[in-house]
């Protein structure tokens, strides 16, 4: 028979883990179909690399080095099985999430039991409720309204993938360290998370000073072990330099300009500063999560006697002796002070972002134990401090559930930058196209009208010569598209040239605007002007491909038009308006079969499409099958695609 203890400690286990993943599917509940936003662009719907499972090279290669490789492979294997649907790349998000929070649930767990069960013999075990510290820990993990950038932003899987196999990793190790059973696959375990986790994001460089941290909090009286891990602690310490080559010197001494002010260059000095702040406004961020912005206008400090920063820094010092103080007395929450502050310290690395939120979803491990811990020494009565921490958890899943709303689409998320950063470039750049998408185009012209004038404004008042070189293009370049986009969509093919005509001449490898140009072109029956632009388009992207192959068709070329389709269908096998073009091209070759399976392909993906349906119409017609002729122009008519009554009549008549 079980023993009843065993049986109820099972039961608890089985209830928490339900817990957890229940609380974290309200809170993502309604971001399944959340838009791709920001460098989803780079890094998925624009990103050849990922479109071949078996093409391990491109995804190694990408970003000019292998560190990010175990997630461009999800990525790809996404896009293998969802192709561009954005559903299967947020569930495989959110499932990474859940799968994060149980393991900060294990790892409180087993650190709980490690300060409770004599493996320090300097003090007594007073203790007794770690399985519900462990419970509160990750349920705050998992609806901490910050979280949201790492989970509902596709891309920052760079983030929470790296932070569950660091998880996954501690865990392993500290489960062997115990020794109790399967020592030696405990250990395996460690080591192949931690280099999975290395091909992550670089974050994981700090795991192996995490280790030593734990030996030096928890295994006190096992110092003998110590001397065998450090070598290959060591080792793996060096994983995430090596992949970048030693270049130490050239990454903490180059200079860049920063992507979280306008007309700023960071280098070494300001920026090191500057993380002063960034780290207080993350500790902030943690107890009151209000103001949350995805672009934060966040200028660089210079001088450490700056009100700012000193005060931060006073206030990380601060965290630094208190974790240090209560190290004997309150071990775990010295533990998670320090945690926070060690997983935050490669952010010291300048980079052109200096403030992110997803930047915070690993540190947030250990101010949530430190946070649970906190409170089971203030609170004398366990029932109040569950009652406190209870609150905690649902106020911060409501304010969670309510910052996925701004994740939503393009207006959503960038309305809500430009609110809180009126004066950055990006939120006005981005917000206009997300309008532009939306078909608001007064609206887009307003916003990208705005980043025009600015980029004129600093060019005027002398601006750094590096900022004119590497930022300005950058938005005048992505405006002036955009603007062209907008009087394309009004019919003024006039202006939308130039405007396309000033974009090239920026970035003349520039793809979207050749496309777009070339459909202007092709609507005015200059086809040979049409013609030069498709050659010069280096195509990434699928609308280029379908407007190429467009194009193709009407010259008669059907051949090359089903390349392009081909080419398009294997960037997005759900894209249904390409199924549609090319069931006309395979109607003109006359294969009939393949042509009313991509018909029917494309109006079971879309069944709004109104043109395929009069389009398999035509076929049905020509096939002498006109009552579904007829019925499919009906469909057509009711969708209010223009279907002439004389059509109508004519099928009917037939049947």
């Amino acid at each position: 028979m079980v023993p009843i203890c065993s049986w109820r400690s099972s039961v608890g286990k089985i209830f928490s883990v339900l817990l957890i993943c229940l609380l974290g599917f309200f809170v993502y509940s309604d971001t399944f179909q959340h838009f791709f936003q920001f460098d989803d662009e780079f890094f998925i719907t624009s990103n050849p690399a990922i479109r071949d499972i078996t093409n391990l090279r491109a995804m190694w290669d990408m970003l000019s080095q292998p560190s990010r490789f175990v997630v461009f492979y999800s990525f790809a294997l996404n896009h293998h099985v969802h192709g561009m649907d954005v559903f299967g790349y947020h569930l495989t998000n959110f499932v990474i999430h859940l799968v994060t929070a149980v393991l900060v649930w294990w790892l409180v767990r087993m650190l709980n039991r490690l300060r409770t069960s004599g493996v320090r013999k300097s003090e007594p075990p007073r203790f007794v409720y770690g399985s519900i510290v462990a419970l509160f820990a990750a349920l705050i993990f998992v609806a901490h309204p910050v979280q949201t950038q790492a989970v509902t932003y596709i891309t920052q899987r760079f983030a929470s993938l790296a932070t569950l196999f660091y998880l996954l990793s501690l865990c392993f190790y500290i489960k062997g360290r115990l020794g109790r059973q399967g020592t030696v696959l405990c250990f395996i375990g460690a080591a192949i998370a931690s280099v999975l986790g290395m091909f992550c994001k670089e974050i994981v460089i700090t795991l192996p000073l995490m280790i030593l941290l734990v030996e030096v909090f928890f295994f006190e009286g096992q110092k003998r072990f110590r001397k065998f891990i450090v070598a290959p602690v060591g080792l793996f310490f060096l994983i995430i330099p090596a992949v970048f080559s030693f270049r130490f010197l050239g990454i903490l001494s180059g200079v860049r300009s920063s992507a979280s002010h306008d007309i700023e260059m960071i280098t070494f000095g300001p920026y090191i500063l500057t993380q002063f702040r960034v780290l207080a406004t993350f500790f902030r961020l943690f107890f009151v999560p209000l103001g949350q912005n995805f672009d934060y206008d966040f200028p660089l400090s210079h001088h450490l006697f700056e009100w700012p920063v000193l005060l931060s820094f006073m206030a990380l010092l601060s965290v630094f002796l208190l974790a240090l103080k209560l190290k004997r007395r309150h071990r775990l929450i010295a533990f998670g002070l320090l945690w926070f502050l060690l997983t935050l310290t490669p952010n010291f690395v300048p980079r052109r972002h200096v403030i992110f939120e997803h930047k915070l979803y690993l540190p947030l491990v250990g101010l949530s134990l430190a946070l649970c811990m906190g409170m089971f020494s203030v609170f004398k009565d366990k029932r109040k401090c569950m009652a406190a921490l209870s609150i905690i958890v649902v106020l911060f899943s409501f304010l969670a559930y309510k910052r996925n709303q701004v994740w939503k689409n393009g207006v959503t998320l960038w309305g809500d930058v430009v609110k809180k950063s009126p004066d950055k470039l990006r939120g006005h750049l981005n917000l206009g196209i997300g309008y532009l998408r939306e078909g608001k185009y007064d609206a887009a012209e307003k916003h990208l009208n705005k980043v025009l004038d600015r980029c004129a404004y600093f060019l005027r008042h002398n601006m750094n010569e590096d900022l004119k070189r590497e930022r300005l293009p950058e938005y005048y370049f992505k405006a002036y598209y955009g603007r062209g986009l907008v009087y394309e969509r009004r019919g003024q093919y006039d202006l939308a040239l130039e405007e396309f005509n000033k974009t090239l001449k920026i970035k003349s490898n520039y793809t979207k605007a050749y496309v777009s140009r070339a459909g202007i072109y092709d609507r005015q029956g200059r086809y040979d002007l049409a013609f030069e632009d498709y050659r010069k388009v280096n195509v990434n992207l699928k609308e280029a491909y379908n407007n190429r192959g467009i194009f193709y068709e009407k010259k008669g070329q059907y051949d090359a038009a089903l390349s392009d389709y081909r080419e398009a269908l294997n960037i997005d096998p759900q894209y249904a308006e390409v199924y549609g073009n090319r069931g006309i091209a395979y109607s003109q070759k006359k294969q009939y079969a393949q042509a009313l399976a991509d018909y029917d392909k494309a109006l079971s993906i879309d069944p709004s499409l109104k043109e395929v349906y009069f389009n398999r119409s035509l076929f049905y017609k020509s096939q002498g099958n006109f009552r579904r002729a007829y019925r499919d122009a009906q469909k057509a008519k009711s969708l209010d695609y223009p279907v002439k009554d004389g059509y109508l009549n004519g099928i009917k008549e037939k049947f």
